[in-house]
């Protein structure tokens, strides 16, 4: 492969939201969970992520709900993910959401400090 061919995409592992667009109606809930038990935690994960659904399926007109899955890196931190593979994200993502508040404009209102505890913490 050269450097301007690119790998082709392995879509049953990639989350449907990730390269689709949103259905439409659409009506969307957030479930924020904290880890406090590595083992539970994976074992939550490895069970929701069977019914995460993939690019490879997504938009199925019969399905009755989506379901996506998000992790910041302090969440894959308590997860036990190792330090190896936690090194290659980049920067941004190790630094968290309230470290660059004010660059992605999470200000006056937004700003961290008014966030719910512990959101607001790093």
């Amino acid at each position: 492969m050269t450097a301007t061919e690119a790998a082709p995409l392995q879509l049953d592992e990639i989350q449907g939201i990730v390269l689709r667009d949103r259905p439409s109606p659409y009506v969307g809930t957030y479930i924020l969970l904290r880890v406090d038990d590595p083992g539970a935690g994976r074992e939550l994960m490895g069970r929701l992520a069977e019914l995460v659904d993939s690019a490879a399926n997504w938009w199925q007109p019969d399905l009755p709900a989506l379901l996506n899955a998000g992790l910041t890196y302090r969440g894959l931190e308590a997860l036990q993910v190792s330090p190896v593979a936690l090194s290659t994200f980049p920067e941004e993502f190790r630094q968290g959401m309230a470290a660059r508040a004010e660059f992605i404009g999470d200000t006056g209102e937004s700003a961290p400090a008014r966030w719910e505890p512990p959101f607001g913490t790093g």
